[in-house]
């Protein structure tokens, strides 16, 4: 498949790390509107702002040891003392009957943001996360409208050997240092519109996320659904469909869904007329699993089964929310299809320097892309639309929970706010 080939050398141009905020976001960005111009596709550049951070080193000390690890995203930097404290998972933390001021936290799990509201309450120094087995240091940061309101907990993470070590060392005094550093930055979402002519706004939106986290090359999250995203929107600008389609290329995605939340805020009134949105999410692996999360109704969910088998494509489609850049749009009551491959090599690595090209193929990207082709043609085709627009009242509940639990409460947690 010609188109799948092209996205493949595009992926292989932009797997560095893509963090916003950093030189690596700016030259994918750079490759990326190049790509369109040199097809003759306009390109549109919306920006907006976030919290973002400089990123340094760390370590630990204890017991005349030291280990290094990654300083937690979107914070300053601390040198904090306190006494260590190892409670399984971040989840229990509520449920624990122990004194926790002047602690330092160690645990599997992320901390959502009214656990890290909480540990600071009780006067936690400091929280370590630990990386699942066989991994190298994940990621996580700071939630936006944390910083915000500067509710900071100093935190690292550190890999799952490491903690096995430190573990044995619970109870007793350690030290914290990492050197990070906070700052302001520009995100970019880039946008091209296919025009057949007709007036009105777009019915169908297509995207994905082309930013990564700190230090991933962000091959499968998110370089194979951006590169498909692009290659797709090369297509149909080359022969436009009946409807009206907008792709996105979405950046913030890995900092709490920050430039998809800009957008529709940005957007709300063009947005009534958007019938389904479809994001592609994780993409590439060599061996996976193929899924269709439908953040929308029976209808949908019935039709993307049957459209996909009637074409031979082998997916897993089941009705759920997704956590990426659809759920924005279905907090509006945009109903969405969420695209992704995964369980390979590289996606095993998610969110770490090993999320690389070593897993990835043509094939994994050709997958996915087919399933996307395919929906954007039926959608953008049809004389008449054959779904509800409608978030059923079950799936908008998962939604509204998830943003409860992340800090977003109908309004973007970014700086202009």
């Amino acid at each position: 498949m010609k188109i799948a080939n092209e996205a493949y050398i595009l992926l292989k141009s932009i797997s560095f790390p893509r963090m916003v905020g950093s030189d690596g976001i700016e030259k994918a960005k750079k490759v990326i509107i190049k790509y369109f111009n040199s097809n003759n596709i306009s390109v549109k550049e919306e920006t907006f702002e976030q919290f973002g951070f400089i990123g340094g080193d760390g370590y630990i000390e204890f017991d005349k040891r030291k280990i290094m690890i990654r300083p937690v995203g979107v914070q300053n930097p601390y040198d904090i003392k306190g006494d260590l404290l190892f409670i399984d998972n971040y989840k229990n933390v509520k449920n624990i009957d122990l004194h926790l001021r002047g602690k330092i936290l160690i645990a599997s799990g992320g901390l959502p943001i009214d656990i890290i509201k909480y540990i600071r309450k009780k006067g936690v120094k400091g929280y370590i996360i630990i990386s699942p087995p066989e991994k190298d240091f994940i990621m996580s940061s700071t939630r936006q409208l944390l910083v915000k309101d500067n509710i900071i907990v100093p935190g690292a993470i550190v890999i799952y050997n490491d903690a096995m070590k430190l573990i044995e060392f619970n109870g007793k005094k350690i030290r914290m240092v990492g050197n990070n550093e906070i700052r302001k930055v520009k995100g970019t979402n880039i946008i091209v519109d296919v025009n057949n002519g007709k007036p009105g706004k777009p019915e169908i939106l297509v995207f994905g996320h082309y930013d990564s986290v700190y230090e991933s090359p962000g091959v499968t999250d998110n370089g194979g659904g951006a590169v498909i995203v692009a290659s797709l929107a090369k297509k149909y600008s080359k022969n436009p469909p009946k409807r009206k389609v907008r792709f996105i290329l979405f950046s913030g995605e890995e900092f709490g869904l920050i430039g998809s939340k800009s957008y529709v805020k940005k957007h709300k009134v063009e947005l009534e007329e958007c019938k389904v949105v479809i994001n592609i999410d994780v993409a590439g692996d060599i061996i996976g699993d193929n899924r269709c999360v439908i953040t929308g109704g029976d209808e949908l969910y019935y039709l993307v089964h049957l459209l996909s088998n009637n074409k031979g494509l082998i997916f897993n489609v089941k009705k759920d929310i997704y956590s990426s850049d659809s759920l924005p749009f279905a907090l509006m009551g945009i109903p969405g299809i969420n695209i992704a491959r995964s369980g390979g090599k590289s996606n095993f690595h998610i969110h770490t320097i090993n999320d690389n090209l070593s897993g990835v193929s043509i094939l994994g990207i050709e997958i996915p892309l087919k399933m996307t082709d395919l929906l954007i043609d039926f959608f953008a085709n049809s004389r008449i639309i054959p779904i509800k627009k409608d978030v059923p009242s079950d799936i908008m509940k998962k939604v509204k929970d998830y943003f409860k639990r992340s800090g977003y409460i109908g309004k973007e947690n970014i700086i202009n706010n």
